[in-house]
Order: C-alpha cells, then sequence, then structure tokens
C-alpha cells in the first residue's frame, strides 16, 4: 500500500494532477514553475523537479506548492489522507478510543528513518507538538490538549472536547526529535533529500 501510495504521488506530480502550475515543459529543459525561476531536483532517473531554492524545505515551514509536492515523497505521517477525504495509516498500525472519544491512542508501525533507525513515540510526539507551534500547520489541533507519550508506548492525545475525526488531522510528517531545527530533517518517506556538487537531489531509499 505505500509503495503504491508513493507511485501515485509521482504519478501526480509528473501529470501535474491537482496543481494551478503548467508545470510539465517538453523541451527537455524539466519542470518549471509559472515564473520560470523555480530550481530544480534531479532524481537518480533524470526526472526534475521544481523547488523554490528561496523557501524552506523543512517540512513544517514549506508553503511553496512545488515544495510541499516533493517533501511528499520525503516524509510520511501516522496516516495519509486522500482526495475523498479517507484515511490510510502510514506510520501508524493501529489506535484506540476512550468512551468520551477525548482520549487517543497511536501506536506506531515497524518504520525507520532514512538512515535506518527506529522511529519511536518520542519522534512522533516532539514532531507532532513542533508542528504544532508554528509553521505550515500551526493551529491544527486547536482542540487538542496536549501530545505525550503514554506507558504503553503509544502517542497519546488529550482534547479538549469529544472528537471522532482525529486522524484526518494527523497526516502530519513525522521526523527524528533531534532535527527537528535542521533545514532538512531525515523522514521515513521513500526518498531522501541530498547535496551533491551540482545541487540538489532526490534518492530512492531502496530498504523502504
Amino acid at each position: 500500500m505505500k509503495r503504491l501510495l508513493a507511485i501515485f504521488i509521482m504519478i501526480c506530480l509528473l501529470a501535474g494532477c491537482g496543481s494551478e502550475y503548467d508545470a510539465y515543459v517538453p523541451t527537455g529543459d524539466g519542470f518549471l514553475g509559472n515564473d520560470g525561476n523555480s530550481s530544480q531536483i534531479q532524481t537518480n532517473s533524470n526526472l526534475r523537479l521544481p523547488y523554490d531554492q528561496n523557501s524552506p524545505l523543512h517540512p513544517y515551514a514549506a508553503t511553496d506548492l512545488n515544495n510541499r509536492s516533493l517533501l511528499s515523497l520525503v516524509y510520511q505521517g501516522l496516516f495519509a489522507i486522500d482526495d475523498d477525504f479517507e484515511i490510510t495509516p502510514m506510520l501508524c498500525r493501529s489506535y484506540s478510543i476512550s468512551t468520551d472519544m477525548r482520549e487517543w491512542r497511536f501506536y506506531l508501525d515497524d518504520a525507520t528513518f532514512s538512515d535506518g533507525q527506529q522511529i519511536t513515540v518520542a519522534d512522533a510526539v516532539a514532531s507532532l507538538n513542533a508542528a504544532n507551534e508554528e509553521g505550515f500547520y500551526a493551529g491544527r489541533f486547536q482542540w487538542v490538549q496536549s501530545i505525550t507519550a503514554g506507558d504503553d508506548n503509544s502517542v497519546v492525545f488529550s482534547l479538549k472536547t469529544p472528537m471522532n475525526n482525529l486522524p484526518l488531522l494527523l497526516d502530519v510528517p513525522i521526523i527524528k526529535a533531534s532535527e527537528l531545527e535542521t533545514a532538512v530533517p531525515l523522514g521515513t518517506g521513500p526518498y531522501i533529500i541530498e547535496e551533491t556538487p551540482t545541487g540538489k537531489q532526490l534518492r530512492r531509499q531502496a530498504a523502504w
């Protein structure tokens, strides 16, 4: 399922799916934004994807449409949300809800970051709290009282009011707790952004 999702995202990027950009330039010059000034990230298969080099590539700070499309290949959340607002579990293997729907517990799947290190509840808690404090996702969890680590190795959401659709908010990218301030932190997705002598490049994660 995760591999199919990544393939679907790539197809959408190449086809301009859901975008207001006239992205494709069939001249061999790759993909350009509307202003024609976007830089390009080259994959190992010589495909080129646009990004704004003057805008952040951090998943919580990025607001540029091209950059956010690119980051969808690098980062994953507890869930993914499709165009019909249906959820697909990504980094979450299961969850439970209290009878009053004010406490949710999410249990992580067996997943790793691109450096091979296991994703932990501490990583998820730190990521979600950081994402909620500022940037692209700020204010998303206005009805959340706290996000903490549970004694059963779960991510615990305590809510101010009952909610029956909390997973719809949890497509927030999970990154390493130690890299919250890193410009381009490691993710759990199928690609990693790396620097090369000629610029930034997407490298496929063989173990994903």
